[in-house]
């Protein structure tokens, strides 16, 4: 786990990224989704699928210099042209969560669990219709959940995390971003306002472990963060 920010106010709303933080995304799923969507790209530039591949890896290795820090695909295959509709219609045919992940009742039992006491919402930049879906495969019912076709932005921009507190009702400074990519879920959600971020690299394992000591007892958020800042 890692602490980015200072956590110095009331928390009242926890921001939740999905793929790879609430289940452990697999190589099969990821390469398979991978493959589905570099072939749907290919045929949109109108080449072959290696010579799509290596458009992107070298377009996003470009922006890497540019900007000076990590690039999701997202934003590559957005420099390239392609438009938001259309990068949602190319991951809702790529992405199969049905054959990959199952119900998990850890998962979805804190989820509920929090939802007592804050306000909770799911933020991915994969297409709603998939980040719905996976939230419901694993259990997590009548989630508040948030993307590009409903933010018209994605993460790593603040603006994403901006509208996703706006949406909700809550003050940035009352919410924390809880995610596994320091790139995608710490900084871009420390400068739209947010008290703190997360970071949970071990995915969904990670999470069990680190968001129940932060969120239950009596102890303050501050003081639970400043503990795990040394503990783990």
């Amino acid at each position: 786990m890692k602490v980015l920010g200072r956590v110095t106010g009331e928390i009242r709303a926890l921001v939740f990224d999905i793929d790879h933080t609430l289940y452990v995304r697999t190589n099969q799923y990821f390469e398979a989704g991978s493959r589905c969507e570099i072939s749907a790209l290919a045929e949109i530039f109108g080449e072959p699928a290696a010579a799509a591949a290596a458009r992107i890896n070298g377009r996003r290795q470009g922006l890497m210099v540019q900007l000076g820090r990590s690039v999701t695909l997202t934003e590559t295959v957005y420099d390239l042209g392609i438009t938001t509709k259309q990068w949602s219609d190319i991951r809702q045919v790529a992405w199969n969560p049905d054959s990959y992940i199952f119900p998990d009742s850890g998962v979805s039992q804190l989820m509920s669990s929090l939802a007592y006491r804050y306000q909770v919402a799911f933020a991915t930049n994969s297409p709603l219709l998939i980040g719905r879906r996976i939230l419901e495969l694993i259990g997590i019912l009548s989630a508040r959940c948030f993307g590009p076709e409903n933010l018209s932005c994605s993460k790593p921009d603040p603006n994403f995390f901006a509208a996703v507190a706006a949406q909700i009702g809550v003050e940035p400074r009352y919410c924390l971003s809880i995610g596994d990519r320091e790139m995608s879920d710490g900084p871009p959600a420390l400068a739209a306002g947010y008290a703190g971020a997360i970071i949970v690299p071990g995915s969904r394992d990670e999470l069990l472990r680190v968001v129940p000591q932060l969120c239950n007892g009596q102890v303050s958020m501050l003081q639970k963060v400043e503990e795990l800042r040394y503990a783990v």
